[in-house]
């Protein structure tokens, strides 16, 4: 079982639209849709901070969570940690985050879970707990030295190059023997170490470095680790991202309700459904469309996209004889941006109460 820290020096969805380190990550795990928990300690659980975790990685191809120790939900702490394929911890103060684990022993779960290949990972006060020792600003004044976990040989200094008191304190620690030799890293940068060696260092921006970082004689030395560039997804490639609408159709199935590959998306026929699983107003053409569509935008807010970027729309109706309620409904969300569309009828759906059933496709300007 291979033991994996991907340490950031910053960068990924708490400070980058570009999700290319996200990704990185979880193609790392064993899983194909694996599960990820987010650890905001050291934020103090901050609300926003999670939020915009699951805002990132729910347009992902994962199950995404996350443990608060402030507001724990299980007591069995342990089971819930090691049930994941990656835990991901956010930044803030590192003591404090500490000081709370070794609390509730997280410190200790964390070390079986690199242990039995689940994939550690995060930035700033997440990457310089996995180190012996980190440059942290936990405490007000000067940058210090902080005693981590150990589960990576030296020391870490994150933003090496964004935060300009860093590259010099971090060197002068080292110049003075308080704090061994280690890995520099700069925001969008990430660091993938596999069973406590570097196996890559990738980054999502095109001048961000790691840097090893060492002392020779009475010299500082620099050894540069150019980072493979992960940076926005190139029109045409094969990067996927998959929104699901958990129905009970999808597995049995085998279908997502949204697709988006590079910059094109591709939404399933979408029926009229309620949230509980029934068909929504029957015998209402209208109101079946609007739901219809409703549902659409909603798969498309969960790739970051609205519905202004349509192409084409595809109206599978029962009874053609409705064509007015439908494309009023249909006329309504696409006024200010109207796609090219079909409207055919069909013989019949999968439940007799459905009307209507909405395929959509769309290109959109950006690859998040």
């Amino acid at each position: 079982m291979k033991k994996q820290i991907i340490a950031l020096g910053g960068g990924g969805f708490s400070m980058e639209a570009n999700l290319a380190i996200d990704r990185y990550i979880l193609s790392q795990a064993m899983n194909k849709r694996p599960k990820i928990c987010f650890l905001g300690t050291a934020s103090g659980d901050a609300q926003s901070y999670i939020d915009k975790f699951y805002g990132a990685y729910k347009k992902l191809e994962c199950r995404p969570s996350h443990l608060s120790l402030f507001k724990p939900f299980t007591s069995d702490i342990e089971s819930f940690l090691l049930s994941q394929d990656v835990v991901f911890v956010g930044g803030g103060n590192t003591k404090s985050m500490l000081a709370v684990w070794r609390e509730w022993q997280v410190d200790e779960v964390l070390r079986k879970a690199y242990d039995q290949g689940v994939v550690l990972s995060g930035l700033s006060a997440g990457s310089i707990c996995w180190f012996e020792h980190g440059v942290t600003d936990s405490i007000p004044g000067s940058l210090s030295v902080l005693p981590c976990l150990g589960f990576l040989k030296g020391s870490h200094c994150p933003h090496y190059e964004s935060e300009p008191a860093r590259r010099p304190s971090y060197e002068k620690l080292i110049e003075n023997d308080l704090i061994s030799r280690g890995m520099a890293a700069d925001d969008g940068v990430a660091v993938h170490y596999i069973d406590g060696v570097v196996s890559a260092v990738v980054s999502s921006k095109e001048d961000s470095k790691a840097f090893l970082v060492s002392k020779n004689g009475g010299d500082i030395e620099e050894k540069v680790l150019e980072p493979k560039l992960l940076s926005a997804v190139p029109f045409g490639t094969k990067s996927v991202e998959r929104v699901y609408s958990h129905a009970p159709w999808e597995t049995k199935v085998g279908y997502c309700r949204a697709l988006k590959v590079g910059h094109q998306i591709f939404v399933t026929g979408t029926a009229p459904i309620n949230d509980d699983g029934t068909v929504h107003a029957p015998g209402n053409a209208y109101a079946q469309a609007r739901r219809c569509l409703e549902l659409v935008e909603r798969a498309f807010e969960k790739l970051g996209a609205d519905l202004s970027s349509v192409t084409r729309t595809r109206m599978f109706v029962t009874n053609i004889k409705d064509w007015e309620a439908f494309g009023k409904a249909h006329a309504e969300c696409f006024a200010r941006n109207p796609p090219t569309t079909t409207m055919v009828e069909v013989k019949s759906l999968i439940d007799p109460k459905m009307l209507i059933e909405i395929e959509v496709d769309a290109i959109v300007s950006t690859v998040t």
